[in-house]
């Protein structure tokens, strides 16, 4: 039920919680407790009461937060590394580009979660909170574990780059 709200929020930009109950069938009640869980928590943002004209209470229009939460996207491409803050919202926040510093896995990996690591320290010194980690690479990956299988353009086979990219971290 929260990440239909919040999805809901992204979809329409300045919804009331009276709209978002309409929108999910969820009850006015669930739906004002969700919502300000989810505001304390800094998924959502409420911004100025909207005058309507209207006869009775003042709808408080909700947005994405772009502020307090962030997450992290991570590309090993077939010569660079490109590793890149964005907030909820989508806006780039931080981002970092280098050459891939050698064809050898344990050297990409190690390369790969400094630079990682930057970021993150950079995020939290702007109060961020950091939602996740999501890390590219150019081959066929086995999920769950995982592991590259093939990565043809960069000679790699049967790398546990998920296990060895946390250990790194």
């Amino acid at each position: 039920n929260r990440m239909a709200l919040v999805r809901a929020v992204q979809r329409t930009p300045g919804v009331s919680r009276a709209e978002l109950a309409k929108d999910t069938g969820l009850t006015k009640s669930t739906v004002s407790l969700l919502v300000q869980d989810l505001v304390d928590e800094g998924w959502l943002l409420e911004s100025d009461v909207q005058a309507t004209g209207a006869i009775g209470r003042r709808q408080t229009p909700l947005f994405l937060d772009g502020n307090r939460l962030a997450m992290i996207g991570a590309d090993v491409g077939i010569d660079i590394l490109n590793v890149t803050t964005v907030s909820l919202t989508g806006t780039v926040l931080n981002g970092v580009t280098e050459a891939l510093p050698s064809m050898q896995p344990a050297q990409v990996i190690a390369r790969l979660a400094r630079l990682i690591a930057t970021l993150v320290e950079r995020a939290r010194g702007e109060g961020r909170r950091l939602l996740g980690i999501g890390v590219g690479v150019p081959g066929a990956v086995l999920d769950p574990q995982g592991v590259v299988k093939l990565a043809p353009n960069i000679a790699w086979r049967d790398v546990a780059f998920q296990a060895d990219l946390t250990a790194q971290l």
